[in-house]
């Protein structure tokens, strides 16, 4: 991330993934940036920490965890995910796996989704269904926790 993040503006933009900010970037420009001098980058601001975790849970759940668990003929995955997440009682609409994947399955009949550009398809119809917000908001909440435990802990150390 150093060749991409090298001063606080760029932070912010590649945090959030600003579009534009990325849409002029070539990998191959002569002019790199000095890898070797010592960068100083602030943390993003804290009143930022909520949004860049949500990004970040988003990512998560809506591209890792629920196509894993989409493709688990036992469903193993999506229990597991509703037990860990949600372990007390599930919001109203996910009390079980079927709940849970019944949006989706039409993706899973379709052995070609993962290896063209209907993943694409997939990953779209995941991030914009309403029943993954709670488990974004459970991963959400615990980024969260763990960033305020770290934090603190990193100001007690001399």
């Amino acid at each position: 991330a150093r060749r991409i993040v090298h001063d606080q503006t760029n932070l912010l933009r590649w945090s959030f993934y600003s579009r534009e900010y990325y849409r002029g970037k070539d990998i191959n420009r002569a002019d790199k940036i000095d890898l070797e001098r010592p960068l100083q980058i602030q943390d993003i601001p804290e009143r930022s920490n909520g949004r860049f975790f949500r990004r970040q849970a988003v990512k998560i759940v809506c591209r890792n965890l629920i196509p894993l668990a989409l493709y688990d003929r036992k469903d193993w995955l999506a229990r597991d995910l509703l037990g860990v997440l949600l372990p007390d009682r599930p919001p109203r609409g996910l009390g079980d796996v079927s709940e849970l994947l019944a949006p989706f399955e039409r993706f899973r009949e379709q052995p070609d989704v993962l290896t063209t550009n209907r993943f694409e398809d997939l990953l779209a119809t995941i991030e914009t269904h309403p029943v993954v917000t709670p488990l974004v908001e459970a991963v959400q909440r615990r980024c969260l926790r763990g960033h305020a435990l770290m934090t603190r802990a990193a100001r007690r150390e001399p």
